[in-house]
């Protein structure tokens, strides 16, 4: 069976190609023979699709939550000196989600056979990431198996924290709007088609907010279908869309000149990038690996396209500052801070200060727009409601004064 891959070698420089095995576990086994470190082993024909909006880009039937809670448990148990084995096993009895202990058991077998840490992970693509086997072999190499452990424990930590900074802003105004939809469509689908009998049978002229309501109360109880397979295919056609990269490419296009919504998705990714490359780096990991690794965590395809040409860049030898300064999408602040670090001869920190700084902009946009989002959501429901109630009360009120 033949076998499509990618692998590090010891300069952490990625590198693809094929060869052919019985299985998985011999492919990889053949891979470290080479003196690789193997990041994806697939079938050939049978490549793995990268899911939008998983973690750090990895798809699989396990969530942010499920690594978070598995890579702190296992970097605390390595951190306090437990043997690699031991503590596997520890971690595995203390998991809940099935798909993700089935893949602990698959690598307690693997390492108890010899294999080391970093393969075994890499021959479950389905369930981590695609850079943690490059991480973790950059630890086995250089003795810092803890370190690198820890640093990639924070990684994910902070994609917990932003993640659940952005679902508590967006729960409660998603709700409102959920509740509000489903009793407009009600009143509009049941109340308002019984009150327009009863206004046809007064038979005077009704004001034009009225007929306003009852025509669309009219066009919504009788053509609701059509309004339903509306919402299915623009749905199918965006999802067509997403799956290709001009698709993505044409939509971030159009997100991005969004106010607000487009710098808060923009920040988003720069944060998770410069963290990323700045910890990295910090543990002491290849420039080149950690750029890989930093540019595999992007959400947007506008980010990956301009990353994997500023990657190139600094494999051939630029600077870091002026493979940065060639991408349009990196602004002149950041490229200054990157700059500064490489001049000083500490790169993690301009990563880690950009970092920072994305950090404390999300904060402060997600503070405002929950702020901003209630009292608009206030006004929003006043005018739909208030329409309505003055729709269907107005033809009362000129009955009652005897006007027709």
């Amino acid at each position: 069976m033949r076998y499509v891959y990618k692998a590090r070698n010891t300069s952490g420089i990625l590198t693809q190609g094929t060869l052919d095995a019985e299985s998985r576990e011999e492919a990889v086994q053949k891979i470290l023979r080479d003196g690789f470190s193997p990041v994806e082993v697939e079938v050939q024909g049978n490549v793995r699709t990268i899911l939008p909006g998983t973690v750090f880009g990895q798809g699989g039937r396990t969530n942010l939550n499920d690594l978070g809670d598995f890579l702190r448990r296992f970097s605390d148990l390595i951190a306090a000196d437990i043997p690699l084995v031991r503590a596997l096993q520890m971690v595995e009895k203390r998991t809940s989600r099935i798909a993700l202990r089935e893949a602990v058991v698959r690598i307690i077998g693997k390492v108890q056979d010899g294999v080391s840490l970093s393969a075994a992970l890499a021959s479950e693509p389905k369930v981590f990431p695609s850079f943690w086997p490059g991480l973790v072999r950059a630890g086995e190499i250089s003795g810092r198996l803890k370190g690198i452990l820890g640093r990639l424990s924070q990684l994910v930590e902070k994609e917990r924290e932003a993640k659940a900074r952005l679902i508590s802003g967006a729960v409660y105004p998603l709700l409102i709007l959920i509740v509000v939809f489903l009793i407009v469509f009600a009143l509009l689908t049941f109340v308002v088609p019984k009150l327009a009998e009863v206004f046809t049978e007064m038979g005077q002229d009704l004001p034009l907010m009225t007929k306003m309501l009852l025509m669309i109360s009219g066009a919504l109880s009788k053509t609701w279908w059509l309004f339903l397979l509306v919402v299915v295919v623009a749905a199918l056609w965006i999802k067509s869309v997403l799956l290709t990269v001009a698709g993505r490419l044409s939509l971030e296009k159009f997100l991005f000149r969004v106010p607000f919504w487009g710098e808060f998705i923009k920040t988003d990714d720069m944060e998770r990038l410069a963290r990323t490359i700045g910890i990295l780096l910090e543990s002491g990991v290849e420039t080149v690996a950690a750029l890989e690794c930093g540019a595999q965590t992007l959400k947007r395809e506008t980010f990956k396209v301009e990353m994997a040409k500023t990657v190139n860049a600094v494999r051939q030898g630029v600077g870091l500052s002026t493979a940065f300064a060639a991408a349009p999408v990196f602004s002149e602040d950041v490229v200054s801070m990157i700059g500064v670090g490489e001049e000083s001869g500490k790169g993690a920190q301009g990563f880690l200060q950009w970092a920072e700084i994305c950090e404390r902009r999300l904060e402060y946009m997600t503070k405002t727009a929950t702020a901003l989002l209630e009292p608009a959501l206030i006004l929003f429901l006043g005018v739909i409601f208030g329409f309505i109630v003055m729709a269907l009360l107005l033809p009362i009120f000129n009955m009652s004064l005897g006007v027709k």
